[in-house]
């Protein structure tokens, strides 16, 4: 307060003016910063929740896919075996259709525990040629152990297995099976045609560069039991969720996506990095249990980077504000007041040495000039 008081007048008009100034400034930099993190939330939360919608539509129109190849080739079965027109090289033609004809379909089978006396085990592999017969290759007796085989037939019904890792045709995949029952002429299941889907083709939209919205966001896959099925590390396929991040955010999303919930959660990496992720579930089949659920990633940090650049927008700012008032003011007070008070002392000085007879001849008039 000492300091103040000795300030002349135009320092302390100064003063008070760059005060007031950086209480004002400051007051509407809050209020623009607030609104824009709300707002920045606000899209962020749309921006997850549309990507996350997006690639489980993918996802679904996989499995559609799948199990509409799987339908027609089944009907096409039953209708060769109602007719009595069944071969086993019609059969050939038939399983030889389906891989090629869908990019996520790298194997498919059919399995007849009884087809004119024997079983019958036809494996076909795609070959990439599209709209061309895949290639038989030798069968795999493991097929007829398949839970979607097992499965189809022992319920009539289109049957799904669980994401895992197999050994198959000497190599290491990481798949899920569909299987569909073949009918003879009564109705009864007397087979089940099935495909492999490799999670590693199908996740390839979804891990791609362009499907980056924000720096440093992911996109991955769980299974109703938080089981990763897709993944950008690898090294993360065919492992629980909760293992990976052992949180109750984690645990969190793992029980939604048993349910088959959409929505936003917390979510925090194993690299600790906090972010926020959209889940959208889906069914692979309608009947039954089972989900994917496509998890989209997006980090707190990546979210606040137009906030961080509009704060340092709004602190320049606001500095060459305060500078120009400052500045401004102080030029004003130098300048326009100074010289008035000039004009004032000496008429003044003038007016009083003619009151004390110093001179003769009285001072011009003050000319008073309002602005």
């Amino acid at each position: 307060m000492n300091i103040f008081s000795r300030l002349n007048v135009g320092a302390k008009v100064a003063c008070v003016v760059t005060a007031f100034v950086v209480i004002c400034v400051s007051i509407l930099a809050f209020f623009i910063i607030s609104a824009s993190k709300h707002s920045l939330e606000e899209q962020a939360h749309r921006i997850v929740e549309q990507a996350s919608y997006r690639y489980g539509n993918i996802l679904d129109m996989v499995s559609s896919e799948v199990l509409d190849t799987l339908f027609v080739g089944a009907t096409a079965i039953n209708t060769q075996i109602e007719h009595n027109t069944i071969s086993a090289e019609r059969l050939k033609d038939i399983v030889t259709a389906i891989p090629n004809n869908i990019n996520s379909i790298e194997y498919a089978y059919l399995f007849m525990p009884q087809f004119m006396g024997e079983e019958l085990i036809i494996l076909a592999q795609s070959n990439g040629k599209e709209g061309q017969k895949a290639a038989i290759i030798k069968s795999e007796p493991i097929i007829k152990t398949f839970t979607s085989i097992q499965g189809a037939i022992a319920n009539n019904k289109p049957s799904l297995s669980h994401p895992a890792i197999i050994n198959f045709q000497n190599k290491e995949l990481y798949a899920q099976g569909f299987g569909v029952p073949i009918h003879d002429k009564n109705g009864k299941v007397i087979g089940a045609l099935g495909a492999f889907i490799n999670f590693a083709n199908i996740g390839i939209p979804l891990l791609s560069e362009e499907a980056r919205v924000f720096n440093d966001d992911q996109r991955f896959v769980i299974d109703e039991q938080g089981t990763i099925i897709i993944n950008q590390n690898q090294n993360f396929i065919g492992k629980k969720l909760d293992e990976i991040v052992p949180t109750q955010e984690t645990k969190n999303i793992i029980i939604a996506a048993k349910e088959g919930k959409n929505g936003i959660f917390p979510y925090r990496t194993a690299a600790g990095i906090e972010g926020i992720v959209g889940m959208r579930s889906i069914k692979p089949l309608n009947e039954g249990n089972m989900y994917w659920n496509v998890l989209s990633y997006i980090p707190n940090k990546s979210i606040n980077e137009p906030l961080v650049e509009l704060l340092w927008i709004i602190i320049a700012c606001s500095i060459g504000t305060i500078l120009i008032i400052v500045i401004g003011t102080m030029y004003y007070l130098r300048t326009c007041v100074a010289k008035r008070i000039r004009l004032i002392l000496n008429a003044l000085t003038s007016f009083f040495a003619y009151l004390n007879h110093e001179r003769k001849d009285a001072p011009q008039p003050l000319k008073i000039v309002a602005q």
